[in-house]
């Protein structure tokens, strides 16, 4: 482990998850526990060696557990710890400031539609609704579930038992969908550009458009 040496939160946080590839690793373990295969997939072009490093370092930190599948008890699950997802709020706040180097697109990069459930649950953490509804998105293949709360906030976690009972349905590219919910492009350009709406469209509209 690195030692910066100074007497700092930042410091001290960075020197447990500030090495390359590792918040990346914490993301992924954000969306669910995984195998060492499905983080190596998930992270196209990391070493394998380096992979197993930092999830050797992780687990020495406290932010990482490693336990038995119980389906397969040859392989290995990784999770986070109650300590690792602390650091949720710190992801989100890190993807609402890297927005501003993906206006320009996606361009030849990689993009797996499972993490448009950090990005919305990023774009929302700070939204209040003023009505109450559940909407379903359709990224990409996946589906998220956006629902509201009592108090007004956003609850936003891959599309399940709920999505079943939602009161409209969106769905288009991620680009679109991220589009959309950041401002960057109208409900007018998005539609324009292929973004559907089924059922409630007033519900989603007063949802997703900032």
């Amino acid at each position: 482990m690195k030692r910066y040496g100074q007497f700092c939160g930042l410091a001290r946080a960075l020197e447990h998850v500030g090495d390359r590839w590792t918040m990346l690793v914490i993301r992924e373990l954000l969306l669910g526990p995984s195998s060492y295969g499905d983080l190596l997939t998930a992270l196209d072009g990391i070493p394998t060696n380096l992979l197993a490093d930092r999830l050797r370092q992780l687990e020495v930190d406290g932010l990482v557990a490693r336990q038995t599948d119980p389906d397969d008890r040859r392989r290995a699950i990784y999770r986070l710890t109650a300590l690792g997802q602390g650091l949720e709020p710190a992801v989100l706040a890190l993807i609402n400031w890297g927005a501003h180097w993906m206006r320009t697109g996606r361009g030849d990069d990689r993009f797996d539609p499972r993490w448009s459930v950090l990005a919305v649950r990023a774009l929302l953490q700070d939204r209040r609704a003023t009505c109450s509804g559940t909407l379903l998105l359709r990224i990409g293949g996946i589906a998220v579930s956006v629902a509201t709360t009592s108090e007004g906030s956003f609850h936003v976690r891959a599309g399940g038992a709920a999505a079943t009972a939602a009161d409209a349905t969106v769905e288009g590219d991620p680009e679109l969908m991220l589009g959309l919910v950041s401002g960057e492009l109208t409900p007018k350009e998005a539609a324009r550009r292929g973004l559907r709406v089924h059922g409630d469209s007033t519900l989603a509209r007063a949802l997703l458009v900032p």
